[in-house]
């Protein structure tokens, strides 16, 4: 099979995927049961818009996406956490604003056709100096004061989750992805 073909079926598996009754529940009852953002993405980053799905994005991480250079560092973690869950299975990582994603992928066969993503949250309070630590990061000369001081009190609100209760929510991606993958 060329690999335009392949490309093209795993475009129509993930589709297919993405608008079934069993991913739209499960995603309902992921988020209503965890208070966290669940979606899936297409195998292929180099199609992902930081701007989809906005519902399923922390308020901290749709306020940074304001910036190009936020955007950027964003799709720099999500690639490289994806291209490690495509080897190594359920991966998880820190951003470099210390929020904790996850990525789970999801096959036809033993080709990914998508990745469930999960995460921006944190797995310990954030203080003060990691809000700075973040902004600096990228730049604060990105910001006006005006968008830094929405993304201080976004940041601040984040979901705080424990290491076991984010790891067993991982688990419980996971066997969807299967169930998915089947």
């Amino acid at each position: 099979m060329s690999g335009q073909r392949i490309h093209h079926l795993s475009e129509t598996i993930f589709q297919r995927l993405l608008e079934s009754k069993s991913f739209g529940g499960y995603q309902s009852a992921f988020r209503s049961a965890t208070g966290l953002p669940m979606r899936l993405v297409e195998a292929n980053p180099n199609k992902w818009d930081m701007s989809q799905q906005r519902d399923n994005q922390s308020r901290f991480c749709e306020t940074l996406n304001i910036c190009t250079a936020a955007c950027d560092a964003c799709l720099k973690v999500n690639r490289e956490l994806v291209h490690k869950s495509s080897i190594k299975g359920p991966t998880s990582c820190q951003c470099f604003a210390g929020l904790s994603a996850s990525s789970i992928p999801v096959y036809a066969g033993t080709m990914v056709v998508g990745y469930l993503k999960t995460g921006q949250v944190f797995q310990a309070t954030p203080k003060e100096e990691d809000f700075n630590k973040a902004i600096n990061e990228i730049g604060e000369e990105h910001f006006s004061a005006e968008q830094i001081k929405l993304l201080h009190k976004t940041y601040f609100e984040t979901t705080v989750v424990s290491p076991e209760r984010y790891q067993s929510m991982i688990t419980l991606l996971d066997h969807f992805s299967r169930e998915l993958s089947a």
